[in-house]
């Protein structure tokens, strides 16, 4: 049948369409593209994103992968760390350490071993407690062994045990943050022969082109090409917060947020109250087992090893709880330790002084510890330290 005013289609006239349907679907891809690469550059001037490339500027990238660690730092790399709105300025010496190169020994040495407190998340290397420290002891030399990425108790034991005692320490000093610590050891694969721990290791961290990596990384970063653009940025996190409600009732419906509350709660039952289920016994377990080890290492090789435990803000100005597991289990293993609750507290200074917004510490912080270190050491009546 035909239709009034419509004449038929010959070969010729479809053929004419086959040549054109290219050209307008080019025609399209092109004016797709014009109107993305306009899009980005109106993100990107108007409404700048967090983009996967401006985290990895933030972000320290000199770490590598360990045989025996979750991760290590590489010898003499230097980069810039971003905390907030201030930049620091990080050198990572022969030894795979924050701080100053290591000569040979001629003074008593103390060896700090801890996580980014200790490497000073936040602050310069002269801000930091152990230079801090060194400054405040007479003919004392302080090594600073502070790692960044969820260093647990088992990470500065097997550190200390292979590398840090070959630095001849006359002092080890363990620091330990127990809320952080708890969860860090929880998550970590030990490997163990002969009753020994060989490594620790942590599957869901990965070292990647210099960066540790997480493997729950938000997927508007896992995707190629796309983490790095502003407009993508932009858009994925207005669809995720018009969501939230949608996703929250999801979760719900799963039993996923009941289950987390619930974990952060044995998490802290086990933490403040001793009463450890589930995966957080084994943590406690693990943690027990560390501060067992650290105390046979110190006896073996007649190096003491005394630990510093490490508040929240909340315990020092808050409601939170100052006694935690951790205290119990040192006092358990006859390890000596110092609590920087009182000084914090006693110091004159408010939260905002002495923390960072993320926790860590200002270095006003860190002046605070290092003297309340330098003090506690002094009444220990520490051996007097003869150069050689």
């Amino acid at each position: 049948m035909v239709f009034p005013g419509r004449a038929p289609r010959n070969e010729e006239d479809k053929t004419k369409d086959m040549k054109a349907n290219p050209r307008k679907l080019l025609l399209a891809l092109a004016g797709l593209v014009s109107i993305l690469l306009i899009g980005e550059i109106l993100a990107g001037r108007l409404f700048p994103q967090k983009t996967l490339q401006a985290v990895e500027k933030m972000s320290l990238r000199c770490y590598r992968a360990s045989d025996y660690l979750p991760y290590e730092y590489e010898p003499g790399c230097g980069d810039d760390m971003a905390v907030g709105n201030s930049w620091t300025k990080v050198a990572i010496n022969e030894l795979g350490l924050r701080g100053k190169s290591v000569g040979e020994k001629i003074k008593k040495r103390i060896l700090l071993v801890g996580d980014s407190f200790v490497f000073g998340y936040g602050v310069s290397e002269d801000e930091r407690i152990g230079d801090v420290l060194e400054s405040g002891l007479e003919n004392v030399e302080v090594i600073s062994a502070g790692f960044v990425g969820d260093a647990g108790p088992d990470t500065l034991y097997l550190y200390t045990k292979k590398e840090g005692l070959t630095l001849k320490p006359d002092l080890i000093l363990l620091f330990l943050f127990p809320y952080n610590d708890l969860s860090d050891i929880e998550k970590t694969v030990w490997t163990v022969r002969d009753n020994e721990i060989q490594s620790a290791k942590m599957p869901d961290r990965m070292v990647s082109n210099g960066y540790l990596r997480r493997s729950d990384t938000s997927l508007k970063y896992r995707i190629p090409l796309l983490g790095d653009s502003h407009l993508f940025q932009l858009i994925f996190d207005r669809i995720d917060i018009l969501t939230v409600k949608l996703r929250r009732k999801v979760f719900l419906r799963l039993g996923l947020i009941q289950t987390a509350v619930e974990d952060h709660e044995k998490f802290r039952d086990c933490l403040y109250r001793e009463i450890c289920g589930d995966k957080w016994d084994e943590a406690k377990f693990k943690t027990e087992r560390i501060f067992q080890l650290f105390k046979q290492l110190s006896d073996q090789q007649q190096v003491p090893v005394l630990a510093v435990t490490i508040p929240l803000e909340g315990q020092v100005f808050g409601s939170e709880q100052a006694e935690t597991l951790f205290q119990q289990l040192l006092r358990r293993e006859e390890i000596k330790f110092l609590d920087l609750i009182p000084a914090f507290r006693d110091s004159g200074q408010s939260g905002s002084d002495l923390f960072l917004p993320d926790g860590h510490w200002t270095a006003a912080g860190h002046e605070v510890a290092a003297k309340a270190a330098a003090d506690w050491l002094q009444t220990l009546q520490l051996p007097q330290n003869d150069e050689r």
